[in-house]
């Protein structure tokens, strides 16, 4: 009976802490909140691993990425199949994931998977215009980055009919529109 009591008082503690967003009070000690969150993800039945946190981005489930991120992972470091955590949120169109990696001060966001697309290239050829947006506004954003067959953020939004997509990009300073695939 004591250790079921005692198993409540952690869950509850816990789901106040995490439901509230109080772990964030945790970031003036960085190794305690770093160990605190991967005990979380274990509670869970999450293993600490890249491929774990890029399924979480991939899939919406913010309150594990929150804890992967918590607990210090590489935010951009890909699986082997070339994934990283950003281009599976912009793949699946989770606005919420993306910004919370988007307020990461170490993203990546031209960062690239396995068939050498960036999150932008991803949301343009996917209709997001929320990420989008939320790309654009970024300095740090290359919009004709081309993937692995050529293709530009314009290129894949023209051909998917996307005519939002491409009207924002096409206002874009930066946009070469003389740029062509391979």
């Amino acid at each position: 009976m004591f250790m079921t009591i005692v198993d409540y008082l952690q869950r509850w503690f816990w789901d106040i802490i995490f439901l509230t967003g109080l772990y964030k009070l945790l970031k003036k000690f960085p190794p305690l909140r770093k160990y605190i969150c991967k005990e979380e993800l274990k509670r869970g039945g999450m293993q600490y691993d890249v491929k774990s946190f890029v399924n979480c981005s991939s899939i919406g489930q913010l309150p594990e990425v929150e804890l992967f991120t918590c607990a210090g992972i590489l935010v951009n470091i890909s699986t082997p199949d070339g994934d990283t955590a950003l281009t599976a949120a912009a793949h699946r169109g989770h606005i919420h994931i993306f910004h919370h990696l988007l307020d990461l001060a170490e993203i990546n966001i031209n960062s690239e998977n396995a068939t050498g697309d960036t999150a932008l290239i991803t949301a343009s050829r996917e209709g997001y215009n929320e990420i989008v947006d939320l790309l654009l506004a970024r300095d740090d954003i290359k919009v004709n980055y081309t993937n692995k067959v050529g293709d530009t953020a314009l290129l894949v939004a023209a051909r998917e009919g996307h005519q939002n997509i491409v009207a924002r990009l096409l206002e874009h300073p930066d946009i070469d529109v003389n740029t062509r695939n391979r």
